[in-house]
């Protein structure tokens, strides 16, 4: 093959042998693999003819010289000019073909896959080869798989996302007081259980915790109106019971908008905290 690429062989044996004789077996070889239903084959098919039309046109050309009738030159350069140019030309159709398949791919790509839609479907509808006409389709389907990707967002957004990532600011205050009231019962039980009796403030409560799990007792719900920090309500009732409870935005415990510690209470239960149900007026019930 070497002597062939250099131009080292007689014109008979490069055009007949290796141009005429060569790019039809290689051509029978790519037909079969481009008639498969995989991409991979097709340009490997693709490949495989392009390479040899290079190899085989260039080392006819070199070899083009090696006759005694110059003729037959000018004759076989002939020939190889318009194999090359008819081949390319074939080869280059074929490669738009797969690039027009690649674009309509894209038109799978949410949103901006639409313009890619868009010319798949214009380039569809424009040719008149069956093949390509299928690019229509596919550009179509991208739409509608960007239509249908969007409202399945949206809807999931609407409906999970968003009532749990954008919360008012009074949910976000409510939440944190739910989550330091429950920290603070579990302090004050503790100190109950090391201390024989319940801690006369928060403060005391919590030293006992402060070193293992950080813990507030300024109640979240207060929007600091007067610049001063509210803490949340704590008051020992006896010696085996207790108020717990952060006011809510009126300011006043023992009001229908406190925030109370959804800690389960009963007769059977040791937990010491009360809670008993909250009327409107600020009046501690009896």
């Amino acid at each position: 093959m070497k002597s062939f690429w250099l131009g080292r062989r007689p014109l008979w044996q490069a055009f007949w042998l290796l141009f005429v004789l060569g790019n039809m077996c290689i051509l029978w070889i790519s037909l079969r693999l481009r008639l498969t239903p995989w991409l991979y084959t097709f340009i490997l098919g693709l490949l495989i003819d392009l390479l040899f039309l290079v190899f085989s046109s260039v080392s006819a050309w070199r070899c083009s010289k090696n006759t005694k009738w110059k003729g037959w030159l000018w004759l076989a350069r002939l020939v190889i000019i318009s194999w090359f140019l008819f081949k390319t030309a074939s080869i280059s159709a074929e490669i738009i073909i797969i690039c027009s398949h690649g674009i309509a791919a894209l038109s799978f790509i949410p949103l901006i896959g639409i313009l890619f839609a868009l010319i798949a479907i214009i380039w569809g509808l424009t040719t008149k080869k069956l093949r390509t006409k299928k690019l229509a389709l596919i550009g179509t389907g991208g739409i509608a798989f960007t239509i249908i990707l969007c409202f399945g967002l949206n809807y999931y957004y609407s409906g999970f996302v968003k009532p749990h990532l954008f919360l008012t600011e009074y949910e976000w205050r409510y939440g944190q007081a739910q989550g330091g009231l429950i920290l603070l019962v579990d302090a004050i039980e503790l100190y109950k259980a090391q201390y024989g009796a319940y801690p006369e403030s928060l403060e005391v409560a919590i030293k006992l915790r402060m070193k293992k799990v950080p813990m507030i007792v300024v109640d979240p719900t207060d929007v600091l109106k007067d610049g001063q920090l509210r803490y949340l309500y704590y008051e020992v009732v006896d010696k085996d019971h207790y108020y717990l409870l952060a006011v809510g935005q009126d300011g006043k415990p023992f009001t229908e908008d406190d925030i109370l510690p959804k800690v389960e209470v009963g007769p059977s239960s040791k937990v010491g905290l009360l809670i008993k149900k909250h009327f409107k007026s600020a009046l501690k019930p009896e």
